[in-house]
């Protein structure tokens, strides 16, 4: 269930009430991870506090309405410690960083991507993508924070995409770029497999995450390979 924070707006339309009154979501709901989930015990325990004028009916529907943001404050704060901010780069992209990955080069790069799984199984990047991408500051923050198996970071700026090279994995997980300029890059990819259900009459489970290394061309055939050292699981 996706939990969302609302913004306060009198019920009614009342401003000059108890400010103690209750509040219901506007239209511009944000993201949990938007909230600081600094929402005390003592807000939620709050009593409502109504006008006198209020009518008997008013007041019982008010009342469950209360009952029920209380409700949802209360799920609020117990999911603030459990739900995972998204992962965001805070390194500003600026296009000067790019340029001299700009040009093209004379290089090429072999590489294979695979694991070696405890029970002896070795998934590949087979039919995936493996970038190449810029050693700048923009993406070695990449790196860290791939490292912390969180998954890729939500504001990725796609402007940095038209900086990477790209190749597809063939069935063994091998790939090639061609025309590399000799600088330094970060090389790529994501390994996926099934896991049998610890369950019975379930679905396969699915694991899998990122490989990911930096590299330094230079010579006329630079090969690399990505595999277990190289491997960051998610984390559920």
């Amino acid at each position: 269930m996706t939990m969302i924070a609302m913004r306060r707006r009198p019920i009614m339309g009342r401003t000059n009430a108890d400010p103690r009154r209750i509040f219901l979501a506007d239209s511009d709901v944000r993201p949990l991870w938007e909230v600081h989930c600094n929402i005390s015990a003592a807000t939620v325990n709050t009593p409502l506090t109504l006008p006198a004028q209020t009518g008997t009916r008013n007041r019982s529907r008010l009342a469950a309405m209360s009952r029920s943001v209380a409700l949802m404050l209360v799920l609020g704060l117990a999911g603030c410690a459990s739900v995972p901010q998204p992962q965001q780069i805070l390194t500003p992209f600026f296009d000067d960083d790019f340029q001299t990955w700009k040009q093209s080069g004379p290089y090429t790069v072999t590489g294979q991507a695979f694991l070696k799984l405890p029970d002896g199984r070795t998934p590949t990047c087979a039919g995936g993508e493996v970038s190449l991408l810029p050693a700048v500051g923009y993406n070695t923050e990449l790196e860290k924070i791939l490292e912390t198996g969180k998954g890729f970071p939500s504001n990725y700026e796609r402007n940095a995409r038209k900086y990477e090279y790209k190749a597809l994995c063939d069935a063994a997980g091998k790939f090639v770029f061609t025309g590399i300029p000799a600088l330094n890059w970060i090389v790529l990819t994501r390994i996926g497999w099934q896991e049998p259900s610890s369950t019975a009459n379930s679905t396969p489970d699915m694991k899998g995450g990122w490989l990911f290394k930096e590299l330094l061309v230079g010579d006329n055939r630079t090969t690399v390979t990505l595999t277990n050292p190289d491997f960051v699981a998610d984390t559920k």
